[in-house]
């Protein structure tokens, strides 16, 4: 009996180890992949859960339940037949958990946060530029302010197309003695040397240390095609102003406004803030295929040092400038001035009431005096570098018409039958005082030749000095 019940005994206290042992296919954690994500909303992504018994391996037959903490931000399906596997939408803004259950205690989570969709930048017109190219590209404006002979010239404005290359048009520093570059930054740059110039194309290129990294170049406007003048009307801010391209001829693109705001050398860009063109004037612009070689050529030109001043691109190109002022004793009388030589511009041609100071680079012009729609006279005019001189347009007259000569009198004679136009220097007139000299332009014929006609004399001393006609 001892021995049955010490049997007996250990039998009993070997139950508890035996329902100790792990069941198998008993669900003891479940894992959820991924733990965490983010969704926007709109969005759905899948979900997988596994089974794991007490000694870690998975339990294929496990089944699942799912649910959401917050339909408002998820909501969660999924098939009976295939539990495992959920499918998660993404519904408003927040953040949820989604939970997987088996056997109705053991249980694990996903995070999941929702963001809202974001929105899409509203689609602009092609008339209209956007505001983040407006704000790149007016930093790379420039204002220009030359210093140009006996005028008192309006800003100009010229765009950076690389850190330190300024772009404008020749017109914009042609006959200056210096230039003053002020950047977008208030910056100003005394004395900026050219680094490449092209009169025929009316362009040049300053060297200059910038804002930025300057305007990317582009490639020719096309027709219609929109494209945005970067100016600076009054000297004051920079603004874009569009225009539609409408042709293009002679290496200029035609606009169907005025985009230079009447400020030549203006940066012209496209829709994508790339550079397309240069305002000549008025609707007028230099296109980017007339460009690019020279930008080539000023950044060869500045590797090796060979930049000009502007006052010394004016006398290579006979562009420094001069003046005359020019009156006459005829009343209501105008003059017309026409431009003679090859380096003169066809602007430069003007017709002004008199009195009137011409300003322009040196050579010959043509000057008519015209009175009552009549050309009364023609002399030839040529304003000398950095100096304003003196001429009288006046009637011509014949020593008969003038009649004696007063002492003095100026006397002033064109020559019989035409010829080139006289000028009298009067030596020692008495009215001036000793050693005065006046100078008079007269006209007659100025394709004519042959010796002018006497001068009578009251006791003054006389010189005739032809002047060759224009």
């Amino acid at each position: 009996m001892k021995h049955g019940t010490t049997v007996g005994r250990i039998a009993l206290a070997a139950l508890p180890l035996a329902a100790a042992q792990p069941v198998l296919g008993q669900v003891s954690e479940i894992q959820i992949a991924p733990v965490t994500m983010t969704l926007t909303v709109g969005e759905q992504r899948t979900f997988l859960a596994t089974a794991y018994d007490p000694t870690g391996n998975p339990v294929l037959t496990a089944s699942f339940t799912w649910i959401s903490t917050d339909l408002q931000v998820v909501t969660v399906t999924y098939d009976p037949a295939s539990p495992q596997v959920a499918t998660v939408t993404a519904v408003g803004p927040g953040v949820a958990q989604i939970e997987a259950r088996s056997g109705g205690t053991v249980r694990s989570q996903a995070v999941i946060q929702v963001t809202a969709p974001q929105q899409a930048a509203p689609q602009l017109p092609d008339s209209v530029l956007p505001a983040n190219v407006t704000t790149s590209t007016v930093s790379q404006v420039a204002r220009i302010e030359p210093d140009i002979f006996g005028l008192n010239v309006s800003c100009r404005v010229g765009g950076f197309v690389a850190s330190d290359l300024l772009l404008t048009t020749y017109r914009s520093i042609r006959g200056a003695q210096s230039v003053t570059v002020i950047l977008s930054d208030g910056r100003r740059v005394e004395n900026a040397q050219v680094a490449a110039y092209d009169v025929e194309d009316d362009l040049a290129i300053l060297r200059v240390d910038g804002p930025g990294t300057g305007i990317q170049m582009g490639s020719d406007a096309t027709n219609g095609q929109w494209v945005w003048s970067l100016a600076q009307p009054g000297c004051q801010q920079t603004v874009a102003a569009g225009a539609r391209v409408t042709g293009s001829a002679n290496g200029r693109t035609q606009v169907n406004r005025d985009v230079g705001q009447s400020q030549m050398g203006a940066p012209v860009i496209s829709r994508q803030g790339q550079l397309v063109g240069v305002v000549s004037e008025g609707n007028q612009v230099i296109r980017a295929s007339r460009i690019s070689s020279l930008i080539s050529d000023a950044r060869a030109l500045v590797a090796s040092g060979s930049l000009l001043t502007t006052a010394e691109v004016a006398r290579r190109e006979n562009h420094s400038y001069g003046a005359v002022a020019l009156r006459s004793d005829v009343l209501a009388a105008s003059a017309r001035i026409t431009p003679m030589e090859p380096w003169h511009w066809e602007d430069l041609e003007t017709d002004q009431r008199l009195p009137y100071t011409l300003n322009g680079p040196i050579g010959r012009y043509r000057v008519q005096l015209v009175a009552g729609g009549e050309v009364l006279n023609t002399v030839t005019v040529e304003p000398q570098a950095g100096a304003t001189t003196q001429t009288l347009l006046t009637r011509p007259v014949t020593a008969e018409a003038a009649g004696p000569a007063q002492p003095g009198t100026p006397q002033l004679q064109t020559q019989g039958g035409g010829g080139f136009p006289v000028a009298l220097v009067v030596l020692g007139v008495a009215a001036a005082g000793g050693g005065a000299a006046f100078l008079l332009m007269g006209g007659g014929d100025e394709n004519g030749g042959g010796d002018p006609d006497p001068v009578p004399s009251t006791g003054s001393i006389t010189i005739r000095i032809p002047i060759p006609g224009g």
